[in-house]
């Protein structure tokens, strides 16, 4: 499409040939999933694994550091996404403390490379991120309805303001999009996720790296009394 000009495209305009937009911010439109993970894998541990990702997804729920350079370079990675089961939506940071241009650049380049693996034929899990009120009036749009989606809690459980932006996205989620079930990367305390039980939408839980890392201390040092 961009011939010679490719290595000016910075914005990855590139990336969204053939896309559908909506709402005002014109947000790319994401297809629905329908796949439940049955294991996941953060990408940085993905990019080390020669072997067995065949039944993982990918998943971004770590600083943004650590994966920017699926935005700088996107077809560099394309041959690991392809060997995984499918890939959850980027999850660029949108702070509460952002100022809201940030926010909405966050989540326009997570919906430019879900797009961009679908089209490629990645299987692709869409990533729900609410930062505050702010967010509500766009964040929903392009995102599908009925279908499987994913969210993190990691780091948004401590304070009383965290959760209860936490309890808000996912009555919000649960409102706007009806998800089939939603995926969780992190703590899901029944309190924070009542919006979901009271409609009857599945909760599947994988617990962080961190939790994971810390229960597997707590094995040996049992192991070692």
């Amino acid at each position: 499409m961009y011939g010679n000009l490719a290595p000016y495209d910075v914005f990855n305009a590139s990336l969204l040939t053939g896309a559908d937009y909506e709402g005002p911010l014109e947000l790319p439109v994401i297809m629905p999933s329908r796949l439940i993970p049955e294991s996941l894998t953060p990408f940085t541990r993905a990019r080390a694994q020669k072997t067995g990702l065949e039944n993982s997804c990918i998943h971004f729920f770590e600083h943004d550091v650590k994966f920017r350079c699926v935005w700088r370079n996107p077809m560099r990675y394309l041959p690991l996404f392809r060997r995984c089961r499918a890939v959850i939506g980027p999850d660029f940071s949108m702070y509460r403390n952002m100022p809201a241009g940030m926010q909405q650049w966050s989540c326009f380049k997570s919906r430019t490379i879900s797009y961009w693996l679908q089209h490629e034929g990645v299987e692709v899990i869409p990533n729900v991120r609410v930062s505050d009120e702010r967010s509500l009036d766009w964040v929903f749009d392009g995102l599908p309805r009925n279908s499987v989606i994913a969210m993190s809690t990691v780091g948004c459980c401590k304070h009383r303001d965290d959760r209860r932006y936490i309890r808000l996205a996912v009555e919000k989620t649960v409102d706007v999009l009806r998800p089939s079930t939603i995926i969780v990367y992190g703590a899901a305390p029944d309190g924070l996720f009542i919006a979901a039980h009271k409609a009857g939408v599945p909760i599947k839980h994988f617990d962080s790296q961190f939790a994971l890392s810390h229960k597997r201390g707590q094995e040996v040092r049992n192991g070692d009394r």
